[in-house]
């Protein structure tokens, strides 16, 4: 006998906490050697989707540079100032070690691939850019054509959604 299964795959935003309300935190570190360009596409997944809330920005304070761009991100309503703590390096490692965060991108590691973007090459695909990230996940019915499960699990927080600005 043949199962007919409902499978439902899609990225999910971080691990929520209780009620729905955002759990561990990704934290962009943002220092010396930040270009837009990397940093718009780590940002992306975040300010554009549901996954917004799970978004904790840190900033070298030492960097004049790193703040103007987060600031400008700010004005330009992509990030609240909320989600930014403008800290020395130490400060920003204390608050990782106390917070255990989801995941901590450092994007001056991506600053090297400037070069190589000019070149046409660097970050990976968008796919694989995303899944490093968010979480990719599923859910599955044994029952066929459950519309109750898609509608039930297709308007989940817990699944990465587009949202209007």
């Amino acid at each position: 006998r043949i199962l007919a299964i409902f499978n439902f795959y899609s990225l999910q935003t971080t691990p929520l906490g209780t009620n729905n309300t955002p759990g561990p935190v990704t934290i962009v570190r943002i220092s010396a050697g930040v270009r837009p360009a990397p940093l718009c596409a780590i940002l992306l997944p975040f300010v554009a989707t549901n996954a917004a809330p799970a978004l904790r920005l840190s900033v070298d304070a030492s960097h004049a540079p790193s703040r103007a761009l987060v600031e400008a991100l700010v004005a330009r309503g992509a990030v609240l100032s909320s989600q930014v703590a403008i800290e020395e390096e130490d400060a920003f490692s204390a608050c990782v070690s106390a917070e255990s965060p989801f995941n901590v991108v450092d994007v001056s590691a991506l600053a090297e691939l400037d070069v190589q973007l000019e070149l046409g090459v660097g970050l990976p695909l968008a796919g694989q850019l995303v899944s490093t990230l968010l979480c990719f996940g599923h859910a599955k019915s044994t029952r066929p054509d459950d519309e109750e499960f898609a509608r039930t699990f297709g308007t989940s927080a817990k699944w990465l959604q587009m949202v209007a600005k």
